[in-house]
């Protein structure tokens, strides 16, 4: 049976998924949408769907896609920005309830040390897309709660994070990640 290091990184509109086999370092990646167009919802209605979102898509991928691990970036930074450390909450509470796996906190310099380790220079998050994208992933875009057409770094980060994971538990070299097909749908209207 196939295992899965699953890499989560979260913001407080999506939560960017990376899924990597621990065998072969095959990766899929996807976004779960918090909002749905522009502007915000109340904190309350925002951090009720951003769980419950989370819950429905690992309740549906669990089985298909069995985690052996769930790293999660907890973010950090000169300037705390509390309502994405409570949405961090909520995402890691849905995992646990979907999969019975308590996510591990893992930081943004503990994830790029494993790839420059293997002779990877992701220094920014910025050089995560460029670097997908020479293994072959179609890099996808997705239209901000603005409105604006950007390349999904969310995406790109989840993958790196699954790859760190894998890379620490099981000593498997991310110098090997490739991207498999096919990739997983999951309808979030009718998952539940």
């Amino acid at each position: 049976m196939q295992r899965w290091c699953w890499g989560l990184d979260v913001a407080q509109a999506r939560l960017g998924v990376g899924l990597v086999e621990v065998e072969s370092g095959g990766f899929q990646s996807h976004a779960i949408e918090f909002r749905e167009g522009k502007g915000s919802l109340p904190l309350s209605e925002e951090l009720e769907r951003g769980w419950d979102r989370t819950l429905q898509w690992a309740k549906a991928v669990r089985f298909t896609h069995p985690p052996a691990t769930i790293a999660l970036e907890v973010p950090r930074g000169r300037f705390p920005h509390p309502e994405l450390l409570m949405m961090t909450g909520a995402v890691c509470l849905a995992m646990i309830h979907a999969t019975s796996l308590r996510p591990w906190e893992i930081n943004v310099s503990t994830w790029k040390r494993q790839f420059r380790e293997d002779g990877i220079d992701l220094a920014k998050k910025s050089m995560l897309v460029p670097w997908l994208s020479e293994l072959g992933w179609i890099v996808p875009r997705y239209r901000d709660h603005n409105g604006r057409n950007k390349l999904d770094e969310d995406r790109a980060a989840g993958v790196a994070i699954a790859g760190a994971a894998r890379r620490i538990f099981f000593e498997r070299p991310t110098t090997d990640l490739h991207p498999v097909r096919p990739v997983i749908t999951v309808d979030l209207d009718d998952a539940a």
